[in-house]
């Protein structure tokens, strides 16, 4: 994957993604919270126009909004986003 429109392509419905990192960047100090990290590969239920709608572990439905490409980095099978000034990361791995 080289863009957004690629991500885009690759995750649909019945998609399995996995959160691997979630890191809060506080005065350029990497603060990792467990809490956020929620293991295991979780599905995609809806795709929608901003959001991917992923089925979490409780059965519950969470939103991940579409990135812009600017908070965007991308390799084969990971991505990584950064949000609020790049100030929050989360990183998610693609099942195929």
């Amino acid at each position: 994957m080289k863009t957004l429109a690629d991500l885009k392509r690759r995750i649909r419905v019945g998609t399995k993604i996995e959160k691997t990192e979630h890191i809060n960047i506080d005065n350029g100090v990497r603060v990792e919270n467990p809490r956020l990290l929620l293991g295991g590969v979780r599905e995609v239920v809806k795709v929608q126009t901003k959001a991917w709608v992923i089925k979490n572990q409780d059965g519950e439905n969470s939103w991940l909004d579409i990135p812009k490409a600017s908070e965007l980095t991308l390799n084969e099978n990971e991505f990584t986003i950064t949000t609020w000034e790049g100030r929050l990361q989360m990183t998610y791995r693609l099942h195929d």
